[in-house]
């Protein structure tokens, strides 16, 4: 096992969605704090041996928004509503070498920063074209414990926590007659706690992974919407053939809960999003990466094959990770 591969469980878990600034216009919020798929490629049931770990990620986010029925979602003058996302997301991973209750443990932290440009039709039909760029919200791990259950079976569990920080702005919207999000706007306006399982099989080169992630949103305190809670499966399965590594990654998001406002489910914006507003993505692609031996690079593409509530966004996400110490 290779403990630069091996790093980063968590290093790629946060970013926003590339619809960020559609609330301004709905009065809706449809950012999920983690990225779908942000785990997949990752050994998120192991650690890396003791020490300290640098992975950067650059992703390309770009697709359209669809509705609860997984149709295109259009404006009200019919325009499709197209997304486009650059997100710079470095991390830090400490592994200093305890244990905890039996297993490995370690820390992290994750701070993204995004460039995104909304399309709501473009000018010349008659639609409009928003661009911003800010911080989402800080990523704390203060434990990552991970159990080595032998004959290459390792187990994993930990919790990330989304700071009430980063790029947000909001405005009066007479139309819900409340505060919502205005353009531009990045972070998520609440706390998120986000524990996660994971179990990794990596032997004869294989790494085959599943990653189980659950969100708990707090309120949103200025707008008064809470963001329904929502599960994540990310999968792995890759071979490494000397220094390159290949194979398919794939990611569910179902969201369970429904979102609300002053306790009130939210309603549905027909041609954009149904009741509740609850997001549902299944994703599948490819990953290819290779080793240096002090630095890994990797290659993922996910593309989505079903997305409601939500982008139907394809994500290109190339990162590098390199051990500090």
């Amino acid at each position: 096992m290779n403990q630069v591969t091996l790093f980063g469980p968590y290093a790629c878990l946060a970013a926003a969605l590339a619809i960020a600034p559609l609330g301004a216009a709905y009065g809706e919020e449809k950012k999920s704090p983690m990225m779908p798929g942000g785990s997949t490629g990752n050994a998120a049931g192991a650690l890396p041996p003791e020490g300290l770990y640098f992975n950067n990620e650059v992703t390309i986010e770009q697709g359209k928004v669809v509705d609860g029925d997984g149709r295109t979602s259009t404006t009200p003058g019919g325009q499709n509503i197209k997304a486009f996302q650059v997100d710079e997301t470095p991390s830090l991973l400490w592994v200093p070498g305890v244990k905890v209750l039996g297993a490995n443990y370690a820390a992290a932290i994750t701070q993204p920063y995004a460039w995104l440009n909304t399309d709501f039709g473009g000018a010349s039909t008659g639609g409009d074209s928003t661009s911003g760029k800010g911080f989402f919200n800080t990523v704390l791990t203060p434990a990552i414990l991970s159990w080595n259950a032998g004959n290459g079976i390792f187990i994993g569990s930990g919790v990330n926590v989304y700071v009430k920080d980063g790029h947000f702005t909001h405005h009066y919207n007479a139309a819900q007659g409340r505060e919502t999000l205005a353009n531009g706007s990045f972070a998520n306006n609440y706390w998120t706690f986000q524990p996660n399982l994971a179990v990794s099989y990596l032997a004869n080169g294989w790494n085959l992974t599943m990653n189980h992630v659950v969100d708990f949103n707090t309120k949103n305190d200025v707008t008064h919407y809470q963001s329904g809670n929502a599960y994540y499966l990310d999968l792995t399965a890759t071979r490494k053939f000397g220094p390159w590594e290949f194979g398919a990654i794939g990611n569910i998001l179902e969201q369970w809960q429904p979102d609300k406002v002053n306790g009130v489910k939210v309603a549905a914006v027909k041609g954009f999003a149904s009741a509740g507003n609850q997001a549902e993505v299944l994703a599948m692609g490819p990953l290819v990466a290779y080793d240096f031996g002090k630095a890994s690079l990797r290659l993922r593409y996910l593309q989505p094959i079903r997305s409601e509530n939500q982008g139907n966004i394809a994500f290109i996400r190339l990162d590098l990770s390199v051990p500090l110490y």
